[in-house]
């Protein structure tokens, strides 16, 4: 057994719904680091270009134009820790500015392919790299410096050394003569490169070192918001868990009484979730457990107490054979009464062994479709047989179809009818009338005798309360067995000298088809 399954389960889901809160907290955490990484250098990036642009001259068409020398432009555009190198089209360094820039930083440079990649198409390239002092934000902007009365960048460009100064918005534009239009075409360099062609690169690098101690921050400040959120929401699930399961508890509880012997217990959960599903299904387990086995009680109880009497006359009879001094008479006497006592008990412990299975889950069933008002007749034909002096007289008022087994229902009328011939006084007789009732199949067995009082008639399908001398007492309840195993019931009353005993089933089509059941052999 691991650790995890000693463990209860309120603790185990409290473990993996706080496992799942961690890790979503994790992602979180890893998530909005990169964003805000991710959203403070691109604001880094544009606050680079947006200086870069205060000072240059964007035409209709062509990268932009500045008129200062190479030296000015990288320390102008310089903020503070901000490094600006300006880099030739042939790759040189024209002029650099690391404005307290880390000397790292300023000494950053990319591929020679992306300079000529950013010249040649006129994009402007962000690069994040790693340096000796960390990681630096490159942004490249291709520029067009311009020349005027000279061939390029050299002494005596200008005051440092570059091209010289030109206001912003006269570049490529001559000195126009006097009294003539003062807008001409642009101008061509001395060494050939026409107006309005990059060829310069600024670049502009930056320590990305407050960025990154800035997401650090950010991160360390959410995951301590998650380890508080995590540590609320693990009580949380403690408490919720512990009570979501506490029906299980009962569940468990009702369980270990039913196992030590309490018949009584009960979940009493009810609910349409899956804890009441789980308490109606053992309610419902435990209501045929504790009928099973107060029938197999009530089955021994009873034997016992019915077996007692034959049994005991049987010993006296084997203690009379024992002298040996009887008559041969006698002894013939004493052997009838010893059979019928024995056929006594043989019919009693068929009777309870019958009557105990189906109170217990039902003897085998052979449901089929059957007219009750066909077997009412038979029964009734066969029932005149049992004795002369009492007729019994049949009425139907048509077909009564049924799903049932015809053999137990054959015998439920036929311990009916029996009863009803026993109880019916001289000179009278048993009716049986079938008949229907809504949906109800009914067959009435009556006999005219002497009345029975109603409290009598709360007991009748008792087990031995009817019994007499050949007779078990366990007709009755038999027959009601037979009837509430088919859905259906017998009841019983009685109207001054009339008794009637009625069984009903539902008639065919009004229920589902009953199923077979095979009982346990016991």
């Amino acid at each position: 057994m691991t650790l995890a399954t000693r463990l209860p389960l309120g603790w185990r889901l409290a473990i993996v719904a706080s496992a799942i809160m961690a890790a979503t907290v994790a992602a979180v955490v890893v998530g909005v680091g990169l964003v805000a990484e991710r959203v403070l250098v691109e604001s880094t990036a544009d606050r680079l270009e947006i200086g870069a642009g205060l000072l240059v001259d964007r035409p209709r068409a062509g990268p932009p134009v500045t008129a200062l020398e190479a030296s000015d432009v990288a320390r102008v555009l310089g903020g503070q820790e901000t490094a600006v190198t300006i880099i030739g089209a042939d790759g040189g360094t024209l002029a650099t500015a690391d404005n307290g820039a880390d000397p790292a930083i300023a000494a950053v440079r990319l591929d020679a392919s992306t300079y000529a990649t950013a010249l040649a198409a006129g994009v402007t390239v962000r690069e994040v790299t790693r340096t000796s002092a960390g990681s630096a934000l490159v942004v490249a902007a291709p520029i067009e410096l311009a020349r005027v009365g000279g061939a390029g960048p050299g002494p005596g460009h200008g005051r440092g050394g570059g091209p010289p100064f030109v206001p912003p918005g006269q570049v490529g534009r001559a000195t126009p003569a006097p009294g003539a239009s003062a807008d001409v075409a642009p101008t061509q360099e001395p060494d050939g490169q026409a107006r309005g062609q990059a060829n310069a690169i600024a670049q502009l690098a930056v320590s990305l070192a407050p960025v990154e101690a800035t997401v650090a921050t950010i991160r360390m400040q959410i995951a301590a918001i998650g380890v508080v959120a995590l540590l609320v929401g693990l009580l949380a699930i403690v408490l919720v868990t512990r009570r979501s399961l506490r029906p299980l508890d009962q569940v468990a509880a009702a369980a270990s009484r039913l196992a030590e012997g309490d018949l009584a217990a009960r979940t009493h959960l009810s609910g349409t979730d899956e804890i009441g599903a789980v308490g109606g299904a053992f309610d419902a387990m435990a209501d045929r457990l504790e009928t099973a086995i107060r029938a197999q009680r009530a089955f021994a109880a009873d034997a016992s107490h019915e077996l007692r009497t034959p049994i005991a006359v049987l010993g006296g009879y084997v203690d009379l054979l024992e002298r040996g001094d009887l008559p041969e008479a006698d002894q013939r006497r004493l052997l009838e009464s010893m059979r019928r006592e024995v056929d006594r008990v043989e019919r009693l412990a068929s009777d309870l062994l019958l009557l105990t299975r189906i109170e217990g889950g039902g003897p085998l069933m052979e449901p089929a479709p059957m007219d009750l008002a066909e077997v009412a007749r038979e029964i009734a034909e066969a029932g005149a047989t049992l004795d002369p002096r009492t007729p019994i007289r049949f009425r139907a008022d048509g077909a009564l179809p049924v799903v049932a087994d015809p053999g137990r229902i054959a015998q439920a009328l036929l311990n009916l009818v029996s009863n009803a011939s026993r109880h019916a006084t001289a000179g009278s007789s048993v009716d049986v009338v079938a008949r229907q009732d809504g949906p109800m199949a009914l067959v009435d067995v009556v006999n005219h005798g002497l009345p029975m009082d109603p409290a009598e008639l709360d007991h009748v399908f008792e087990r031995f309360v009817s019994g007499s001398a050949g007779h078990t007492g366990l007709g009755l309840p038999i027959a009601r067995a037979i009837a509430q195993a088919h859905r259906g019931d017998i009841g019983a009353r009685s109207d001054g000298p009339r008794t009637t005993f009625t069984l009903r089933l539902p008639l065919a089509g009004s229920q589902p088809v009953l199923r077979e059941r095979t009982a346990e052999p016991r």
